[in-house]
Order: C-alpha cells, then structure tokens, then sequence
C-alpha cells in the first residue's frame, strides 16, 4: 500500500522548496559566499548550496545550513533566523533526524508567529514551516499527527489562493488516508488535489494525482475506471515526454488490460515498455519491462514469445555486469592455479640446490647478524652520549631564551602601560579642550553684547592666552601616534602577515583597542565620532573572519 509513497514525498518537496538557483557552479557560489555582503544575496546563496549538496552529500549540506544560522543569529534578523532555521529543519528530515528536525521548525514557527504580518510572502512560508511538521511525522509513519498539521497549512494557503502548495497539501492529505486504509477519503482528496493542478496546467504534478486515483479504483476492482485514469496518464506522460514515467504507466497498462482479459491491448502496451527501456539502457527498467512481456505474452498463449521474454527478464535480474564479472573471476582463479603449479615445478627442480646452499648462507647470516649486533651496540652507546649532550645545550639554552623573553615582555609591558596612560590622559585632554571651547563660546557671546572697549580688550587678551595653552593638542597626537607605532610595530607586522588586506586605518584602530582604550577614548584620539569608532569595530571584525562568539580584544592581544 506504500509503493507510491515516496514518489509523492519527493514531488512534494520539489514543489515546496524550489528556489531561483543562479547560472553559476557550486564553486563559482562559494567563492561569491566568501566575498558578498549583501544580506539578500548572502541568504539566497546559502539556500541555493545547500539544496545542491542535500541529495548527495549531507556533510556539505550542514556546513552550509549552519552557515544560515550563523549568518542570521549575527545580523540579528529575525526574517532570516525564520528561513535559516526552516532550512535547518530540512537538512534533519532529509537525513532522518526526527526530533532535531522537529525542533528546528517549531523554533522557525514560534518566530515568524511572533514577528511576520500578513503579507502573501509570510503567510506562505508559515504555512509551509507547518507542512513541513506535519512531512516529517508523516514520514515516520505518524499520520494523524501529520494530518492536523497538513490541514492547518491548508488553512494558510486556501485564502492565500496560492495553489502550488495548496495541491501539494492536498495530495499529501489524500496519502495519509491512503496510508490509514480511508481509500474513499483518499480518492476525494486526490480528486481536490487534481482539480487545482487543473488550473494550475502543472502536468508534471498531475499525473502523481492521476495515478494514485487509478491505484485506488483498482484495488476496489473497478478496473475499467483505474484504465481510464492511467490511460489519462498516458497521455500527459507522452506530451512530457518523460522516458522513465512513460515506461511505469505502459507497464501498469500492460497489467491492468491483463487483468481485464483485454491481452492483445496489454501486449502493444508491454511491447512499448520494453521498446523504450532498450532505448533508456536502465537495467532495471528492462527487467521490469521484460516481465510485464512475458505476463502479457503468457496470458495470450504465445509460449514461444513468453519463453523469449522471460529469458531476457531473467537475464537482465542477474545483470550482465555480473556475469562478466564471474567470467573475469573465473579466469584469475585459472590463472592463479596455473602459476601456483609452474612455481611448485620450480621449487621441487631447486629444492636440492637449495639445500647445498642453505648452510652457507646459515653461517654467513649469524657471522653478519653477530658483526651487526656489536656495530650497533656501539652506534647506539654513541647516540646516547651525544643526546645527552644536545639535551644540557638545548636546556641552556632554553633557559636563556626564557630569560630574555621575560625581560622582553616585562619592558614590553611597561612601554605599554605608559602609552596606555599617555593616550588615557590625551583623550581626557581632548574633553577639557571641549570643555574650554564651550567656555569661550560664552565668554564671545557676553563681549558682543555686554562689554565696553577696555574690557573687550582684556578679554580678548585672556582668550588668546588660553588658545595658546591648547594648540599644542595635534602636536601631541603626532607624538602619541609616534609611541604608538613604536610600541606596537611587531604587532603591526604580524597584522600585515596575516591579514594583507587591512588599511593604515584599520592597523591604528586594531593598536588602540589593544591598548584596551574605550570607544569615546579612541573617538577623542582619532577625532571621530565614538558611533563611528564601533562601526569601524564590526567592519575589522569582518576583515579578521572571526567567529560572533570571539573577543575582538582576546584576538588582538593573541598577535
């Protein structure tokens, strides 16, 4: 009762998670992925990969669902964590994890419940999060489990009007009364599912709902309505032209007008199964076509044609692949016993030489075994001593770079600390330079409209002071961004080693916030805004690759 099974759960996915798939190559894509930006191209990349990699290669497929995730728990978007988790979802059905499947769904369910409106977009793809629910308890055999959550993604497409995954639904519907044995429950829902594909001219999609009606009015008996759908079928499957469908609906042709004692109309449909499974070249297509032959030739009488048949099924069932390679297998194992007799002949010709010879090369092998017993004894005496040595030098040694390299850091981090404490002690000047200019500020705005000459004169003379006491300010960002790039030059090479592509501006920005300055330090070092200054912090984070989870600081201190 399952045959169709699989069929339908394939065509089913196929229509649900089509995406626009680019004229690029899966390596053309991962170099893109690599470089782009954009949200949206990111997100339909990620998509476009991993279908590619779900029907052949699993691993791959999680690299790049998780890729999803990742990309969109780091942007934040909750749009995004609904698509990448949906898709997360269908890695863990196709690879048959049930409850981790499950999960990933109903995380993608409650976010887009909580954050989507009532667009046709959202409201389709909550719909299809549902129906995924209810695919994966179907596949697990849970149909009235699956059947609540196919009819209430039924309830999001129905007002939608979006017909493609309302079919689908529909027919999937139908499947699970098929599986529970409600044939009558079946048929109507099929019949529901076709009329939509009607109007959709979705030919591929219609005959699966065909097929399956003929299926059930067969196992009621009604024969001549089953060969009416398949001959339906038939004739979609002809317009398509789809080989591999052509050959199963002339085959289930061939049986069903078998069954109706109608012999001389299932051999024409046999003779042109097995006509265009020679053409195919699928081995067992042929078998398969070949049997439904014989059946067909066997009901009419023709016992010489039914015997061919048959020959020619059974044939194929074996496989000439097979046959070959029993021959092949044959023919090593005669060659094998052919050399194994000439060396036998061989060995018994030489066994008498052998044996004048053996005592020779039984003193010679203990007098050579006995010199190289002593000559190694005394190369490893050797080896040992000089290991010894090497072992004292190289601890020496140790012990001296061990020392230097303290004393290195020590005076590292003093100069450190005091450029650390100079760049604080600037920014906190570059504050009471703020300060001061608020200062004059007022004290102009109370010459222009309170003073008399005199005392415009004094106060003007009192500002100039002051404007002196703070010129000196860009003097001391030279000097301090001298001591920077003194203190910080082995780390600058480090940065340019492994990171070529970083800018002059993003080295200086990587140095202050190892000097662990804040961001309205930094701001008031740079002379930026401190909005700016964390702008510049993401886009570092980008072009040094790390992951959301690691400390920019931790990294930087690292080099």
């Amino acid at each position: 009762m399952r045959r169709n099974r699989f069929a339908l759960v394939s065509i089913a996915l196929l229509c649900f998670f089509v995406q626009e798939i680019k004229a690029q190559s899966t390596n053309e894509l991962i170099n893109r992925l690599e470089l782009e930006e954009d949200p949206n191209e990111l997100e339909v990349m990620y998509i476009t990969l991993m279908n590619r990699y779900l029907d052949n290669d699993l691993d791959s497929a999680y690299i790049f669902a998780q890729g999803f995730v990742e990309f969109a728990d780091e942007l934040r978007d909750t749009t995004l964590m609904v698509g990448a988790h949906y898709n997360m979802g269908r890695y863990y059905g196709y690879k048959g994890e049930t409850v981790k499947a499950i999960d990933e769904f109903k995380i993608a369910q409650v976010l887009a419940d909580a954050t989507f409106g009532t667009s046709n977009s959202e409201l389709t793809l909550q719909g299809r999060i549902v129906g995924m629910i209810g695919y994966v308890y179907y596949t697990n055999d849970q149909f009235d489990t699956a059947l609540d959550y196919y009819k209430l993604a039924r309830t999001y497409f129905e007002p939608l009007g979006a017909q493609r995954p309302l079919a689908i639904t529909i027919s999937t519907i139908g499947s699970i009364y098929y599986q529970k044995e409600d044939l009558e429950s079946a048929k109507n829902y099929y019949k529901q599912s076709l009329k939509v594909k009607e109007e959709l001219k979705d030919s591929l999609l219609m005959t699966s709902d065909i097929k399956n009606i003929a299926m059930i009015y067969q196992e009621w008996g009604q024969l001549d309505s089953a060969r009416i759908f398949l001959e339906r079928a038939l004739e979609i499957d002809e317009k398509v032209g789809s080989r591999r469908k052509l050959i199963g609906t002339y085959r289930d042709l061939a049986r069903m007008n078998i069954d109706l004692g109608i012999g001389d109309t299932a051999l024409n449909y046999a003779k042109n199964a097995a006509l265009l499974a020679e053409e195919y070249k699928s081995y067992r297509d042929l078998e398969r076509a070949y049997e439904v032959l014989y059946e067909a030739h066997d009901f009419l009488g023709n016992k010489g044609e039914a015997l061919a048949s048959y020959i020619k099924f059974h044939d194929y069932r074996d496989s000439v692949i097979n046959e070959e390679s029993r021959a092949t297998l044959i023919e090593v194992q005669e060659k094998y016993e052919a050399e194994k007799r000439e060396k036998e002949i061989a060995l018994l010709a030489s066994k008498t030489e052998l044996q004048r010879t053996r005592i020779i090369l039984i003193s010679l092998l203990l007098g050579g075994g006995l010199l190289f017993a002593i000559l190694f004894a005394l190369r490893a005496q050797h080896v040992r001593k000089k290991e010894v040595e090497l072992k004292e030098k190289d601890r020496l040694l140790a012990d001296s770079q061990k020392r230097l390299a303290e004393e290195e850091l020590e005076n590292e981090k003093l100069r450190f600390e005091q450029v650390q404490k100079e760049l604080t002690d600037y920014a906190l000047h570059i504050v009471e330079k703020n300060d001061f200019l608020e200062q004059l500020k007022e004290q102009i705005y109370g010459i222009r409209f309170g003073s008399d000459r005199d005392e415009m004169r004094r106060e003007l003379t009192r500002m100039e002071m002051k404007i002196l006491q703070n010129v000196s300010i860009n003097e001391q960002r030279m000097e301090l961004q001298s001591k920077v790039d003194q203190v910080c030059s082995g780390f600058f090479d480090n940065l340019k080693n492994q990171f070529p592509d970083l800018t002059e501006k993003d080295k200086r920005l990587a140095a202050l916030i190892r000097l662990k300055l804040s961001a309205k330090e930094i701001a008031g070092i740079l002379n930026i805004e401190p909005k700016s200054v964390e702008q510049s912090r993401y886009r570092l984070r980008k072009k040094l690759e790390l992951d959301p989870k690691e400390d920019l600081l931790e990294v930087l201190l690292a080099l």
